[in-house]
Formats: C-alpha cells, structure tokens, sequence
C-alpha cells in the first residue's frame, strides 16, 4: 500500500506486485535462474518460491535499475514487457501521491 514514508524497497514491491504482472512467463527451469538472480541483486527476496511471477518482475526491474546483466536473452524481452507496463503503473502510483499531497 503506498503511504507518505514509503521508502525506495517498499515502492518496488508495489510496483512489482502489480496485478499487470500476474501472467509475466516463469518457463521451465527459471526458478533456477531466478534463484542465482536474486543472489545477485542490491536487494534480495527472502522466499524459498522462485517459480512467482512478481518476484520475476521484482528481480528484472532491480537487474535493470543497476544494470546488472540477465542470464538469458529471454530475460531482456520479459524487461522490456515489464518496463512497457510500468509507465502505466508508475503512474497510477504518482496519481494516488499527487491526490494525497505526498508530492513536494
């Protein structure tokens, strides 16, 4: 939920949360990878379940936020999927800042 204090981790987790990224592909033997990923980031998810989706997003945005390199080239097309509807919900979370007046 966004709040006033959010910090940069929290927005993260919301945005990758997004429902829009419930059908993000996790092909076979991805979880495997997601594991090595998630070894790699600037900040690590604590879950032994590398098959979900939004913790796929989480970990790509955070690979491209620090460009850090992807395993496999089918990670750069699911980066680009996610970047492409991110600017949707990184607006609707600004939207709901501005209307609360946590922007200054």
């Amino acid at each position: 939920e966004i709040h006033s204090n959010n910090d940069v981790l929290s927005l993260l987790t919301i945005l990758s949360e997004a429902f829009e990224y419930s059908e993000l592909p996790v092909r076979h033997n991805e979880d495997k990878l997601n594991e090595q990923l998630n070894d790699e980031v600037p900040f690590p998810i604590k879950t032994y379940f590398f098959e979900d989706p939004h913790l796929k997003t989480k970990l790509l945005l955070q690979c491209h936020f620090f460009h850090l390199p992807l395993p496999i080239s089918d990670y750069y097309t699911d980066t680009k999927s996610v970047l492409d509807q991110a600017i949707r919900i990184l607006q609707a979370m600004i939207d709901v800042s501005a209307e609360n007046g946590w922007l200054f």
